[in-house]
């Protein structure tokens, strides 16, 4: 199941300095998350490493939605 999720994809998506924190959240060093980015699926970790990155998108994406809609409100 895991060896299907495209982490590619979504590295596009994630912020300069994503990958230190995303491995943090995964208990696993930054390298190894460098290469699950970029497509090597043979970490034992992989599960860990692609629920941190779905935490850390998710609320990524949560804090641009509130900073556009505080910006919008501030300007108004």
């Amino acid at each position: 199941m895991c060896k299907d999720i495209d982490l590619t994809a979504l590295r596009v998506q994630l912020p300069h300095g994503a990958i230190v924190d995303i491995a943090k959240r995964a208990k696993v060093n930054p390298p190894t998350v460098s290469r699950a980015m970029h497509g090597d699926k043979r970490s034992p970790k992989l599960p860990d490493i692609i629920k941190a990155t779905a935490d850390y998108l998710e609320e990524y994406k949560t804090k641009e939605k509130e900073a556009a809609q505080a910006l919008k409100k501030a300007i108004a």
